[in-house]
């Protein structure tokens, strides 16, 4: 029994807590390419769980942050690169150059 008790103790760590769930919910929100002077990936949205982007350009930079987002102000997602944001406000985009390609989803509870 004391091994039963054991096996469904760390069976229950595992798991982990009831509260921490998987999304159930996965939307695409922007596919597209983020101006050099940046465009919104997605609206604020109390809900979000995350929000996945890749960079499906092979060579150009992607800078992902806030409503400020810059060069030097943002996450830099590097050609053929992904980024898992779990922030739930507005998140935009901002190319180093050209027109690169980026497709985000985000994903809910």
């Amino acid at each position: 029994m004391r091994r039963i008790g054991l096996i469904l103790g760390i069976i229950g760590l595992v798991a982990g807590p009831a509260w921490a769930q998987a999304p159930t919910r996965s939307t695409s929100v922007f596919s597209g390419a983020p101006a050099t002077t940046g465009t919104q990936l997605a609206a604020a949205n109390g809900s979000r769980v995350a929000l996945v982007c890749t960079n499906e350009d092979t060579t150009i930079t992607i800078y992902v942050g806030s409503t400020d987002v810059t060069t030097t102000g943002g996450v830099a997602v590097k050609g053929g690169g992904s980024i898992t944001v779990t922030h739930t406000g507005i998140i935009r985009a901002r190319a180093a150059s050209g027109a690169p390609i980026m497709s985000c989803v985000d994903e809910q509870q």
